[in-house]
C-alpha cells in the first residue's frame, strides 16, 4: 500500500503541476488575444485591412524598393551633371 500511496501522491502533485501550468498558459492566450484585437483595431483605424499585411507589406516593400533606385538614380545623375564643374 505505501507504494501505491506514493504513486497517488506524485500523481496529485503532477496534477496540481498541470493546472498551474494551464492555467499560466490559459492567462498567456488570453494576453496574446487582447494585443491581437488591439493591434487589428488599431490596423482598422489606419485604413488597413489586418487580414492582408502580408499582401500590404510586399507592396510597401516594393513601393520602397521603388524609391531607392530611383533616388540612386536621380543622385548618379547629379553627380554626372556636375562632373564638368570638378
Amino acid at each position: 500500500m505505501t507504494d501505491i500511496h506514493t504513486q497517488l501522491q506524485k500523481a496529485l502533485k503532477k496534477k496540481k503541476e498541470l493546472d498551474s501550468e494551464l492555467q499560466r498558459l490559459q492567462g498567456k492566450l488570453e494576453i496574446a488575444k487582447q494585443n491581437l484585437e488591439q493591434i487589428e483595431g488599431e490596423c482598422e483605424d489606419l485604413g488597413v485591412d489586418p487580414n492582408n499585411l502580408d499582401e500590404i507589406i510586399a507592396e510597401l516593400t516594393e513601393e520602397y524598393e521603388t524609391s531607392v533606385s530611383e533616388f540612386i538614380t536621380s543622385i548618379d545623375e547629379l553627380d554626372n551633371k556636375l562632373t564638368q564643374y570638378r
